[in-house]
């Protein structure tokens, strides 16, 4: 790939990522497999400034790790190679709380959410081009696996976790995974016995951990048009 194909697709990533969190960590991964930063353009450089902390954090927490394992380099999952998702460091957590009673009920969809996850490219789209295989990595394996995929889909849907959309015969085609932080403040909101104290003061903390900022939706309305505004005056600027 040459080099300015490759800063295309980089931009291309990052314009997808919305949180600062998430920029810094995209770009740790790029300098990590090799990328030359001195001739980022201007577009780039300020996440490369903001990046230095991030990346000092990274070399750190390898050193600790070779501690134990001095061969883990050749061990793990080199992401470089490609084959890796990203996704909310949350999903597991809000996985199995969709496996409870009065999420999933009889039809529990948290393998199914997760499988999902693992399929999506950044922009929140999971085509279903093979729904036996998606069946497969759900745990789905008995023959009505596929007919498990379709119900759960449909919980999911109806909790208001996804939008399915058909293509061709297929029923569901493809789906839209919603922002489940969201959807979840949304739950809270309408019925707060639905999701334990317990749980939540749990979630809650695991978000600021990780840097995800639970908003009312009117807060990330607010957001969104300051960002927006803020481009507009750097468009006149230019």
């Amino acid at each position: 790939m040459c080099y300015s194909a490759l800063l295309s697709r980089i931009a291309y990533q990052f314009s997808l990522l919305e949180s600062r969190v998430s920029i810094i960590a995209s770009y740790a991964h790029l300098t990590y497999a090799g990328l030359d930063i001195g001739r980022c353009d201007d577009s780039i450089a300020p996440m490369v400034a903001q990046s230095h902390k991030l990346r000092t954090h990274v070399k750190r927490r390898r050193s600790r790790r070779d501690v134990h394992w001095p061969d883990a380099e050749d061990v793990v999952f080199d992401r470089r190679g490609g084959g890796w998702v990203q996704m909310p460091r949350t999903v597991p957590m809000i996985a199995a709380l969709l496996d409870t009673a009065p999420f999933g009920g009889k039809q529990p969809p948290g393998s199914l959410y997760v499988a999902l996850w693992g399929s999506e490219f950044g922009d929140g789209m999971v085509e279903i081009n093979d729904p036996a295989m998606l069946a497969l990595e759900s745990g789905y394996t008995a023959r009505r696996g596929e007919r498990n995929v379709a119900e759960r889909i449909r919980v999911l849907a109806g909790l208001g976790f996804l939008r399915a959309a058909s293509v061709g015969l297929r029923e569901f085609g493809v789906v839209l995974l919603l922002d489940p932080h969201q959807v979840l403040m949304r739950i809270r909101k309408d019925d707060p016995s639905r999701i334990a104290d317990t749980w939540w003061h749990a979630f809650v903390a695991k978000c600021a951990s990780v840097g995800i900022a639970l908003e009312s939706d009117s807060d990330r309305e607010a957001r969104r048009a300051l960002d927006e505004d803020e481009d507009v005056d750097e468009e006149d600027d230019k």
